[in-house]
């Protein structure tokens, strides 16, 4: 392990040239009392930053986190994909502070998330 969170959780990393993260979990099915977290470090002028939970096919999308900061729109816009995108939900964005770490905790409830 390189001590790098995500080499700490199960399952394969792959890392892309344009800085996404492809995090694969493991074989068994999220479940209620489960969390996930996702974390990173913000830099002034990030145009957004998304977290999905997905199947493996990609087809559908469980779970869709946009964190959209200035100028963008200051806000996070939630969704789903089964298999069009449903009805969107925006929230104001917490702030963040250039060069700071941030943490999205993801709680798995019976029928619904939370974080």
């Amino acid at each position: 392990m390189d001590g790098s969170p995500l080499a700490k959780s199960r399952g394969k990393r792959t890392s892309f040239p344009d800085h996404h993260i492809e995090q694969e979990l493991s074989a068994r099915p999220l479940a209620p009392g489960d969390s996930l977290s996702a974390w990173g470090i913000y830099a002034t002028g990030s145009s957004k930053f998304t977290v999905n939970l997905m199947l493996e096919n990609g087809q559908y999308i469980m779970l869709h986190l946009d964190f959209r900061p200035p100028p963008t729109g200051n806000q996070v816009v939630m969704n789903s994909k089964k298999p069009g995108w449903q009805a969107e939900i925006r929230t104001a964005l917490p702030t963040f502070i250039n060069g700071q770490a941030f943490k999205v905790k993801i709680h798995c409830l019976k029928n619904e998330f939370e974080f």
